[in-house]
């Protein structure tokens, strides 16, 4: 039976969880290659990107072990033409201390789950081509790889390829 400190658990994220979610993401930024962001957000970044979230269309989750918020995802708009507006596109995170513990699973699932129950009908995901692991997370849970973007994005002023998928609901 696994201890309860070790139970991830997925809520809606609050505005009090901003201070975690950028401590994740500026780990991310500065540390890993998973993000084409090369600069860390400030703390105004972070609560302007937190506030355009409206929870009922692009709502944000955060997953806790023991208290302590160790990941998050978020639904977010795909393109801003209303013949988009049943796409939407994930962007997930996990603190570096608690990947492959199943955090990200647990949010992926529960962010796919939230985004049929709101009338999506696809969730987009792209992924640098060289973030192995979220891509085999993402085609684990149902994603199809639709096409790499050949130097699709930079980072620190080289280009990289992305991966786009896509999962239909």
């Amino acid at each position: 039976m696994e201890r309860e400190e070790n139970q991830i658990t997925v809520r809606d994220a609050k505005f009090r969880d901003v201070n975690a979610i950028l401590r994740i993401l500026n780990d991310d930024i500065l540390f890993a290659d998973h993000t084409l962001d090369t600069r860390a957000w400030t703390k105004t970044q972070g609560m302007m990107w937190f506030m355009r979230h409206d929870p009922e269309t692009y709502p944000v989750f955060v997953a806790e072990i023991g208290g302590e918020v160790v990941g998050y995802a978020a639904i977010n708009p795909y393109r801003s033409a209303l013949g988009f507006e049943r796409i939407a596109e994930n962007s997930i995170y996990v603190d570096t201390r608690f990947r492959r513990r199943g955090v990200a699973t647990k949010l992926v699932s529960h962010l796919l789950n939230e985004a049929r129950q709101r009338g999506y009908r696809i969730i987009m995901a792209t992924v640098i081509q060289g973030n192995q692991a979220s891509i085999r997370l993402h085609e684990r849970l149902g994603y199809e790889r639709m096409s790499t973007l050949i130097r699709g994005g930079q980072r620190g002023g080289e280009p990289v390829d992305l991966v786009l998928l896509k999962r239909v609901l």
